[in-house]
């Protein structure tokens, strides 16, 4: 039974998670429903950066895509991804401090899923998880002496999000660093230049036919829409809330980065230096800081447990403190979090705009290319992504944008706050339309409450022409 005891710990910390995720998953605001639409583009014949703005490396729509052509239409189905996604990176955590002897791994699937950070962040198809999941395989392939597949991962882990390029960067930056001999001498192991092969070659492979389509769009989108992309949230309030939600495994898996090997240190440190560099941060960025913190904390209460009865008595403290940290936590999440972002009404918004006239849907990123989904109608010159930074960035006009939607006649889809006792009257469509535009040619034709639980109180269907 001692001998099963870890398998069980791990068994019950995936299972729980995923019947809580099961049990309370809901169409939900956000990135995911444009990457829905942009996959099913795709299926259509479509082709990222030669025919609608995408602002990331291609294999996120592409698998989205691929799923879609295998398991269907299902669009409450992709909101599970997120979660499977988690729950294998958490497994891999576990495998990988178990591979490296760590006495604790069986802790790991535990830290990492009922963190607040993770639990939150998965709510939202946005990446990160698909991302990690790719880097976390990369880094136990590397470890258990699968060098090619290593590569293939790490890449393919760049080439969802762009933020895994400094934790690819930092990890064999240093396995080259320790290889070099003296200043004369430089030899690089079989093992890293496999390591590099896979990389390029799955690099290639991916991104060649995108690029030799589009190559003007590529670049674009993917170097000079990202270098133009201003500042977004105040990074003390994002890093602030980080630090209220994880102190814990902040502080421990801190101390426990002198006991993780060196190259995951490096990794981690690239990627915490670039969240603090780039100027667009969101708290979802964060999630990416997780693994390397779970791994830390397992190793350093691991060595603790080692120094006898004072390193044992500390390692209780920290027991008791953690217990106080995630009991706020998870209240925290439970109690508001956990209902945020919900659009429970998307099939009763998609099911009325599918009986208005045969004209094309345009508006927020969050909202019209799930509406478009569920009505089976077509988004305005496949504009899907119309998060704000893609105007800001230069890489759409929004004033050239808003005349060709009035001037051929769009369903606008926003969300919209309207609280005249605030002071705040219908606003929400600012960032992807022209306000100017917008009041002289859009004329409300239904609105539909909120069920995001946030600032919004309505969903709002307007119809805009000249």
């Amino acid at each position: 039974m001692k001998d099963r005891l870890p398998n069980i710990v791990v068994g019950i910390a995936i299972v729980g998670f995923l019947l809580y995720k099961l049990t309370h998953s809901d169409y939900r605001f956000g990135d995911g429903n444009a990457y829905f639409y942009m996959a099913d583009l795709m299926l259509h014949g479509k082709i990222p950066y030669k025919d609608f703005f995408l602002a990331d490396p291609p294999v996120l729509v592409s698998l989205l895509a691929f799923f879609r052509m295998v398991f269907g239409n299902s669009i409450l189905f992709y909101q599970f991804l997120p979660y499977i996604f988690e729950v294998l990176t958490a497994y891999l955590i576990y495998l990988l401090l178990n591979w490296l002897k760590n006495p604790l791994a069986f802790l790991a699937p535990f830290l990492y899923l009922f963190s607040f950070t993770i639990l939150s962040t998965s709510d939202f198809f946005t990446g990160v998880q698909l991302t990690m999941l790719l880097f976390v395989l990369g880094l136990y392939f590397s470890e258990t002496k699968r060098p090619v597949l290593a590569g293939v991962c790490f890449a393919l882990s760049c080439l969802t999000k762009l933020y895994a390029v400094p934790l690819v960067a930092g990890y064999l930056g240093y396995e080259v660093f320790r290889t070099w001999k003296d200043l004369r001498t430089f030899h690089l192991s079989k093992d890293l230049i496999r390591i590099g092969l896979g990389i390029i070659g799955t690099g290639v492979l991916v991104l060649l036919p995108f690029f030799l389509f589009s190559p003007r769009g590529m670049l674009d989108y993917l170097i000079v829409h990202q270098l133009n992309r201003p500042s977004g949230l105040d990074k003390t309030v994002v890093f602030s809330f980080f630090l209220g939600k994880e102190w814990w495994i902040l502080l421990v898996g801190l101390l426990g980065m002198r006991f993780v090997k060196a190259s995951f240190f490096a990794s981690f440190f690239l990627g915490a230096l670039f969240l603090c560099l780039f100027k667009d941060l969101y708290y979802v960025y964060l999630a990416i800081l997780m693994p390397f913190l779970v791994m830390g904390a397992c190793s350093f209460v691991s060595w603790l447990l080692t120094q006898g009865e004072n390193g044992k008595r500390f390692a209780g403290i920290l027991g008791i403190l953690f217990l106080c940290n995630i009991y706020f936590s998870l209240s925290s999440y439970f109690s508001d979090f956990t209902y945020r972002g919900h659009f429970s009404n998307a099939p009763e918004v998609g099911a009325y705009v599918k009986t208005l006239d045969d004209h094309p849907l345009y508006g927020s990123h969050e909202v019209a290319p799930l509406i478009a989904l569920f009505s089976g109608k077509s988004l305005f010159h496949n504009l899907v992504d119309t998060n704000g930074q893609a105007f800001a960035s230069g890489a759409l006009r929004l004033k050239s944008v808003s005349e060709d939607a009035v001037s051929s006649g769009v369903y606008v889809i926003a969300r919209i706050t309207d609280r005249p006792e605030l002071g705040i009257t219908e606003t929400g469509y600012e960032s992807f339309f022209s306000k100017e535009l917008f009041s002289q040619y859009c004329k409300p034709v239904k609105k539909f409450s909120s069920t995001s639980n946030e600032s919004d109180n309505y969903i709002g269907i307007y119809w805009c022409r000249r």
